[in-house]
């Protein structure tokens, strides 16, 4: 299953849009695989899971228009503390920055799209 980490991952993220929701959902998916792993039926395992990993993601999309919560984050006044600087000297804090806000702008398209769509972009990209 380490192999398809990245790929459950990537799909949690572009549909939930949040690195910690993105990890949770694709955890959930790997937890409910192994629980279910006697349902699979043959054919693309990868397919199975990763579909997994959307319904998991659609659910607590759902949960959440259901329950709006409002994070600490969110609270006026709250700073974000990002930690110590990565030791890593490869790429410079402006190639990161840029990298990030590049994500980001893909991330908000995606997240701008209907979720029928958003699901038929993502599976593709895939």
């Amino acid at each position: 299953m380490p192999r398809y980490q990245n790929a459950a991952y990537t799909v949690a993220y572009r549909l939930r849009g949040e690195p910690f929701a993105a990890s949770d959902a694709a955890q959930d998916a790997f937890i409910n695989a192994f629980r279910k792993i006697r349902e699979y039926r043959g054919g693309s395992f990868k397919a199975w899971l990763l579909r997994i990993v959307t319904n998991i993601a659609y659910d607590a999309l759902r949960y959440q228009k259901r329950r709006p919560a409002t994070g600490i984050d969110d609270l006026p006044g709250a700073e974000a503390d990002d930690g110590p600087p990565l030791a890593s000297a490869e790429p410079t804090p402006e190639d990161i920055a840029e990298e990030h806000e590049i994500q980001h702008a893909i991330q908000d398209c995606i997240s701008g799209l209907p979720e029928d769509q958003r699901v038929t972009l993502v599976m593709f990209d895939i």
